[in-house]
């Protein structure tokens, strides 16, 4: 079998361009949106004044605001989203603690959001990286050869054109393994954002799954039931309890509000990010859609390399191009996902001109 990086190299291309949509959406829109995001958060966490706490009498106030950035500020459940806001409490989620234990729900995650946001980033490479590990050295060979500017003689184009089309005829099947781990690639793209999606809503406290459509939900209701659904995610203002040694060595417990200037900027990167996931992860799955009808229905896989041909198309040379009917349908993808490969990376008279060889090669 011919390398694909050298059956491509027949061409001297000057660069290629195997990604598709899918991909480009993936690892070179959605990771710079994550890298944003986690330059934001970590310009505000480290730049400015992420919290500020009430002063506690004796206690420095650096000391108190790191103490509560550091060991888990907290709001009253029962005072989030529940009653009439400046009636039965100050700011939703603060409030005079109750004797359930459980009415407290600690927030724990602030410190850690840019760095989660950049670890995402990351994720969003893997599936793209993977793929272009299965295609190896041909990816640099995939894209505007010589031969479509015209710089090559009729000669040396009807010589490479011919070379071409014997080693297609001779490794017809062999490029299975490109179907499969292209699938693969593509099948772990809505994977990936799929458990994104999943990790951010543990990581809020399983509140981000929702959080989008709770936002559009309540800014359709009237002004005076309106309630601030950021408050529960994102609070501006939260209670901290501190703890120290009183005069006879007794514990004291002293609560201190904490003001959450970050959370400006944490509740804006995360609402772009809900609406931007939910647009990638329902185009990647029409896009898996699309794919399993392609590989289910093979006529559109030769409807879909006619579309590169210039008119008018003779179906059945594109049909013993593209497909061997003494191979099964995994070999088959594989040699019609070369050639759409290819042929997306060519203008259409040379797609013409391979295919027009290659049925010579096999007749």
């Amino acid at each position: 079998m011919m390398p694909i990086n050298q059956l491509m190299s027949l061409f001297q291309p000057e660069r290629g361009q195997c990604d598709s949509f899918n991909f480009i959406v993936h690892s070179k829109l959605t990771l710079p949106i994550f890298i944003i995001g986690a330059i934001i958060t970590c310009h505000g966490q480290f730049f400015r004044e992420p919290i500020q706490c009430t002063d506690i009498p004796g206690v420095s106030k650096q000391a108190v605001d790191s103490y509560c950035w550091t060991n888990q500020i907290y709001l009253v459940t029962s005072k989030v989203g529940g009653g009439q806001e400046g009636r039965d409490y100050a700011y939703p989620g603060v409030a005079a603690e109750t004797t359930d234990v459980n009415d407290k729900r600690y927030l724990s995650y602030y410190p850690w959001v840019s760095l989660v946001l950049f670890l995402q980033a990351l994720c969003f490479c893997l599936p793209n990286y993977l793929w272009k590990k299965i295609l190896g050295d041909s990816i640099s060979s995939l894209m505007l050869p010589n031969l479509r500017s015209g710089a090559l003689d009729s000669d040396e184009r009807i010589t490479q054109l011919d070379r071409f089309a014997k080693e297609w005829a001779n490794s017809r099947g062999a490029y299975w393994y490109l179907a499969v781990g292209y699938l693969g690639c593509e099948t772990l793209n809505l994977v990936n954002v799929l458990g994104q999606m999943f990790l951010i809503d543990k990581f809020l406290g399983y509140t981000f799954w929702t959080f989008g459509m709770d936002i559009i939900e309540n800014s359709m209701m009237p002004a005076e039931v309106r309630v601030d659904v950021l408050s529960a995610v994102f609070p501006k203002l939260s209670k901290c309890s501190f703890r120290r040694y009183g005069p006879s060595g007794q514990i004291d417990k002293l609560d201190t509000l904490c003001t959450l200037p970050i959370n400006f900027l944490n509740e804006k990167v995360y609402i772009v990010l809900w609406f931007w996931l939910v647009c990638v992860a329902t185009m990647t799955t029409l896009y898996l859609a699309y794919l399993l009808t392609v590989i289910l229905v093979p006529r559109l896989q030769v409807q879909i390399i006619s579309s590169r041909l210039p008119r008018p198309v003779n179906q059945d040379n594109v049909i013993s191009a593209v497909h061997s009917q003494q191979l099964n349908c995994v070999a088959r993808l594989g040699d019609w996902l070369v050639l759409n490969l290819l042929f997306s990376n060519l203008d259409k008279w040379t797609n013409g001109q391979i295919v027009e060889r290659i049925n010579q090669v096999l007749s």
